[in-house]
């Protein structure tokens, strides 16, 4: 159970600040991340149908040995929406279950 602990208190520190039309700033397990996102209804094999929020970033965690940080991008399901929250599908899962996080706009 420590590593399910452990991935709920990482997807807590989960916050997303839609800065403009392309631009977004994540943070997460104290750290911050400026990049891009785009949302679309693109629906690749193994994706589940409906609009997708997709985020882009340069993540110093994800580098090959010596080389330089690699561009992720981390796909999310929106599964609902308002004017003042979302209620997205992230791309992680615990128990082979995908984990679901609402947004609210502060």
């Amino acid at each position: 159970m420590a590593g399910a602990k452990k991935t709920v208190d990482e997807v807590k520190t989960l916050r997303i600040n839609l800065v403009n039309d392309t631009s977004v700033t994540v943070m997460m397990k104290d750290k911050t991340y400026n990049g891009t996102y785009a949302a679309d209804t693109v629906t690749k094999e193994d994706e589940k149908p409906g609009v997708k929020l997709r985020i882009s970033y340069v993540d110093d965690e994800f580098k090959f040995g010596d080389g330089p940080p690699s561009l992720v991008t981390y796909t999310y399901v929106v599964e609902g929406i308002d004017d003042k929250n979302l209620l997205l599908q992230t791309p992680r899962s615990m128990n082979d279950r995908k984990i679901v996080v609402l947004m609210s706009k502060q």
